[in-house]
């Protein structure tokens, strides 16, 4: 969600209908204030081209679960938003999860945000996951994602060469 791009002389509403007709979904206006409703954009009518970073990642969000998917794949969802816009993203993406059965496949170096939004954790090498392993289990070393990333991956992060 890093670079999100909207017509920016169009309003949070115009941007879902938009998405809707070249998705080629049937979808109707009551799922259209469901989805704005969801990730909390109430003001229909400002354009897009006035919103802060954190309201076109809401939108983002919302342009994703119009088409109800069962999973969204997020690349850094929180990057350059405030504590509070990162505590929304977070809470949203909860809701998401629980109230509505989506799985969220996030991609981020934010380990100690990751660790408050994930079930499981799969850390990735070359392309390819190299271990997975749940919250739950991590929490029962008494330790945090960060120090088992570290525990776990810092004689390759120390050998590591940049090509």
């Amino acid at each position: 969600m890093n670079h999100l791009i909207f017509y920016d002389n169009c309003t949070a509403k115009e941007i879902l209908e938009i998405h809707a007709q070249y998705m080629g979904k049937n979808i109707i206006e009551s799922d259209i204030k469901k989805a704005l409703r969801m990730v909390g954009l109430k003001n229909t009518t400002k354009k897009v081209k006035d919103f802060s970073l954190g309201m076109r990642q809401r939108l983002g969000l919302a342009r994703a679960f119009l088409t109800k998917p069962k999973l969204l794949i997020l690349d850094e969802p929180i990057n350059g938003l405030d504590p509070i816009g990162i505590q929304e993203i977070r809470n949203l993406l909860l809701s998401l999860s629980k109230e509505h059965g989506i799985t969220i496949l996030i991609s981020s170096h934010i380990l100690s945000e990751i660790s408050q939004i994930a079930d499981k954790i799969g850390f990735i090498k070359n392309g390819e996951i190299v271990e997975q392993v749940s919250m739950k289990e991590i929490r029962r070393e008494n330790i945090d994602l960060e120090e088992y990333f570290m525990s776990h991956f810092l004689n390759e992060i120390k050998n590591y060469e940049v090509d």
